[in-house]
């Protein structure tokens, strides 16, 4: 089984934030603090698989879960009666929060690639605290695979909030520029969002910093929604924000949860506070069990994906 991330990193928190937090007046570092939220954002995701921000996933596995049926019966003290007891095993979406499947493909016993119907499974949601499960639908069993390493692949979105990318002008958009999610994610008018100024462009770890143009932890509104395009504005229903950016680039828009914030700052803050002073130096402490204990604050299940 393997399980990678196929869409950029993205940065929910503004790098000006961590610098705000550790009383740093110039943004001369700024690069500085994005790098180590970037590295708190990772061990976010390392140590209790959890995404700050939505992001596509890849999980391959070399085949389908068997298909189990125990018809053994057993007594049930409390009630004295006899059930049959059904198992059937499903797959686990090791990334939390859940949010959507965008397929399930297979090769079959021929060896040719098909996509399994969305109505032929269901999904369980494991919430906050459990990864989502797939299953097959009832009357519907697992469909046979060639034996392959790659024979099943789910492609899936999880994490908290949303990512988008900058767009030129949408036709019948009133304002002068619209953003765009990248999973179709889709806002309501007047919901309040914040866009974090540290954005990548459309590059495999591309330079951060690349924002469009809009403020650290300014709450925005959402106003003229065409499906999963939309403008923001100042106020609600205000006239929309003329955006600006050098390239094509996605960034962070959304509402962070307040808890996974505390966590990235405080991660990067004892960082921060407690890096050596000498430029260049390689010198390590011990961080693993720092993060450690700050990642008990979320209080989610650590043995997933672990």
């Amino acid at each position: 089984m393997t399980l990678v991330r196929k869409t950029l990193p993205l940065l929910p928190l503004d790098g000006r934030e961590l610098l705000s937090a550790v009383r740093e007046d110039s943004e001369d570092e700024l690069d500085l603090a994005e790098g180590y939220l970037y590295a708190a954002q990772a061990a976010l995701y390392s140590q209790v698989r959890r995404a700050a921000h939505r992001t596509q996933f890849e999980l391959t596995l070399p085949c389908f879960p068997s298909n189990y049926d125990s018809s053994n019966n057993f007594d049930v003290p409390y009630t004295r009666h006899e059930y049959a007891a059904a198992y059937i095993e499903g797959i686990e979406l090791r990334v939390l929060p859940y949010a959507k499947v965008d397929s399930i493909q297979y090769y079959d016993a021929d060896n040719a690639l098909q996509t399994w119907t969305a109505s032929n499974y269901t999904i369980i949601d494991g919430g906050v605290d459990r990864p989502a499960t797939i299953y097959p639908a009832p009357d519907v069993t697992w469909p046979a695979t060639k034996a392959r390493p790659d024979a099943v692949v789910v492609t899936f979105w999880a994490g908290e909030v949303t990512q988008a990318t900058y767009l030129e002008v949408a036709p019948d958009f009133v304002g002068t520029d619209a953003i765009q999610t990248v999973d179709g994610y889709t806002f309501a008018v007047d919901d309040i969002i914040t866009v974090s100024h540290s954005a990548n462009n459309n590059e495999v770890l591309g330079p951060v910093g690349i924002g469009f143009g809009t403020t650290a932890r300014q709450d925005y509104h959402i106003t003229y929604v065409s499906g999963d395009t939309f403008e923001i504005a100042l106020t609600n229903g205000g006239t929309p924000i003329a955006l600006s950016t050098p390239v094509a680039s996605t960034a962070f828009v959304g509402t962070l949860s307040p808890l996974v914030r505390r966590v990235l700052l405080s991660v990067a803050t004892n960082w921060w506070m407690n890096r050596c002073p000498l430029e260049d130096c390689s010198c390590e402490t011990n961080e693993a069990g720092k993060i450690a204990g700050l990642m008990s604050l979320l209080q989610w299940n650590h043995g997933h994906g672990n």
